[in-house]
């Protein structure tokens, strides 16, 4: 409707209009639209390029993004920071880690701007690659290292389960006052469980608590299971319950238990436990969650979801809240 409007008003052959335009389409995943626009182009800049380029690499299309980048530059045009950004994410989706080389040393000889967010694209784009030697190189020509960039190294490690060099630079990224986000943390954790440490990933997972950290408990929940499955303390998971506080809605325990029932861990013990304590609350399962696993009289399983939510609820003292009023369960 928004192309319609623009072309009934005379102003389908402006190029910023035209350049906009093909950034929608590649932002809606309406890759044939984007390349049509493109092709009917009058003129093609270094934006309308950088453009499609990453139009084809958000959408899972990298091979076809390095062969846009390809035929820029041989049309003579001269990429800035903004292009190579998509290309170096294009070649840590593919892998090749000599292609990653001779994307950085491109961006050396044409002495591209490497900013913030072009090094730390270069130090994932070599870890993806598996070259975590060149990632080394270029985190340590930093000086002062950003969130991002701690991240990227630290994850550099864990991805190529290196996690004693891992956690040392988590230690030297808090060293130097640098705060974590949830992707560091995942690294830190995962690295932990890789080498079996329990007793200190309960330190780190006790640390996310002390300091109140905004997390995104969707990533966080299954490296938690991976730390306390491999260590063999399962039901310790169900600390990470206690991050919601008064609010349910912000636990993690309903993905975790998703996470542990896809890999067939949940034992159906603890799932009858779950049930009975549903059953002596008066709560019923439907009006909480709509129920995806099936429910039988004999042996019966509940939604994960669901029990989740109420093993959280009692944590809290909150199971009043899921209800205005009590009762029974209803088994399908």
């Amino acid at each position: 409707m928004i192309h319609g409007t623009i072309v009934k008003n005379g102003f389908a052959k402006d190029s910023v209009i035209q350049s906009s335009l093909l950034s929608l389409y590649g932002e809606m995943g309406c890759l044939s639209y984007a390349k049509k626009m493109f092709d009917e182009m009058t003129v093609r800049d270094l934006v309308s390029w950088s453009s499609i380029i990453l139009s084809y690499v958000e959408n899972g299309k990298s091979n076809e993004g390095l062969g846009m980048f390809r035929l820029m530059v041989l049309e003579g045009f001269r990429p800035d920071s903004v292009t190579m950004l998509s290309v170096a994410e294009a070649c840590g989706v593919l892998g090749f880690l000599i292609l990653a080389r001779l994307i950085h040393g491109y961006i050396v000889r044409r002495n591209i701007e490497t900013d913030g967010s072009m090094t730390t694209s270069l130090v994932a784009m070599y870890s993806k690659c598996g070259g975590i030697a060149g990632a080394e190189r270029i985190f340590l020509n930093v000086k002062n290292c950003s969130t991002s960039l701690w991240t990227a190294i630290i994850s550099s490690y864990y991805r190529n389960c290196r996690f004693v060099e891992a956690l040392r630079s988590f230690v030297s990224m808090l060293n130097s006052r640098v705060e974590p986000n949830s992707v560091t943390m995942m690294s830190v954790l995962g690295s932990f469980a890789g080498l079996g440490c329990l007793r200190e990933g309960k330190s780190v997972h006790c640390f996310i608590i002390r300091k109140e950290m905004d997390l995104d408990y969707d990533a966080l929940g299954p490296v938690f299971i991976e730390l306390y499955m491999k260590c063999g303390t399962y039901e310790k998971h169900a600390s990470s319950r206690r991050h919601a506080g008064e609010e349910y809605s912000q636990c993690p325990a309903h993905r975790v238990d998703q996470h542990l029932y896809r890999m067939h861990i949940l034992c159906s013990e603890r799932i009858r436990n779950d049930q009975q304590m549903m059953w002596n609350m008066n709560v019923s399962v439907q009006e909480l969650v709509p129920v995806q696993v099936p429910v039988h009289e004999k042996n019966a399983h509940v939604s994960i979801n669901a029990i989740a939510i109420i093993t959280c609820l009692a944590k809290t003292s909150k199971v009043n809240v899921s209800l205005e009023t009590p009762r029974p369960v209803v088994l399908l």
